[in-house]
C-alpha cells in the first residue's frame, strides 16, 4: 500500500488548493510485475479518478479526453472533470515517473486551455519518484518546465495550468516510510 501526502501546488490558487486537498492522504496499490525487471505498476490513476468523482462530475467519454491541435488528434488526457456548478472544466495529466513526458503534458493541456477560457489544466506528479539509481522530484521539474515555457512565450494560457505535487509513502513492515530506492529494493525482494 502507498499513499500520497504532503501536497503542494504551484502556482498557489484557492481552486487548485481545494482540488489538491481532496486527494491528500489518498492510498493506492502498487504491484511488482514478473516481467521487465520487476517493474512497479500502480492504480493511482484510478484512485485519483474515484476520489475526484466523489466531489466533481467526471467527464468520461473518450471524445472528452481527446486533445486536438490544428485539427489533428495529438493525444488524450488522463482525466477530465467539471468543477462544481461552475463552467470551469479541469483537464488532468497524472505523471508518475517520466520527467521528460512533462513537456508533452504541457502541450496537451495548453492545447485544451486554448479552446476555452473556462478550461484549466492540472499536472499531478510526485516529489519523490524513486528508482534504483536515485530519486527524481517530478514536481520540481514540472515547476521548472512551466517557468521556462512562461519565459519563452507571451501566452496567458500557461497561467491556467497548475501543478500538484505529492510525497509518496510506502507501508512497509507496518510503518509508513518515504518512498526511496532502499524501499524499492526491500519491496522487490519481499
Amino acid at each position: 500500500m502507498f499513499k500520497m501526502t504532503e501536497i503542494e501546488t504551484f502556482p498557489v490558487s484557492s481552486l487548485v488548493s481545494e482540488i489538491a486537498s481532496s486527494i491528500s492522504e489518498l492510498e493506492f496499490n502498487v504491484n511488482i510485475g514478473k516481467n521487465n525487471n520487476n517493474q512497479i505498476t500502480t492504480n493511482i490513476d484510478q484512485k485519483i479518478a474515484e476520489k475526484f468523482g466523489e466531489t466533481y462530475r467526471l467527464l468520461r467519454k473518450s471524445q472528452e479526453l481527446k486533445v486536438f491541435a490544428e485539427g489533428e488528434e495529438i493525444g488524450k488526457v488522463d482525466l477530465v472533470f467539471r468543477v462544481g456548478d461552475s463552467s470551469t472544466v479541469a483537464y488532468v495529466e497524472i505523471e508518475k515517473s517520466n520527467k521528460k513526458t512533462l513537456w508533452f503534458d504541457y502541450v496537451k493541456l495548453a492545447s485544451k486551455a486554448q479552446e476555452n477560457p473556462d478550461i484549466i489544466g492540472i499536472i499531478i506528479c510526485p516529489k519523490n519518484y524513486a528508482h534504483k539509481l536515485g530519486t527524481w522530484n517530478l514536481y520540481k521539474e514540472a515547476v521548472l518546465y512551466r517557468s521556462h515555457l512562461v519565459r519563452l512565450t507571451n501566452n496567458d494560457i500557461l497561467n491556467r495550468i497548475s501543478i500538484i505535487g505529492y510525497t509518496q509513502y510506502a507501508r512497509f513492515n507496518g510503518k509508513w516510510k518515504e518512498f526511496s530506492p532502499e524501499i524499492i529494493k526491500q519491496i522487490k525482494v519481499s
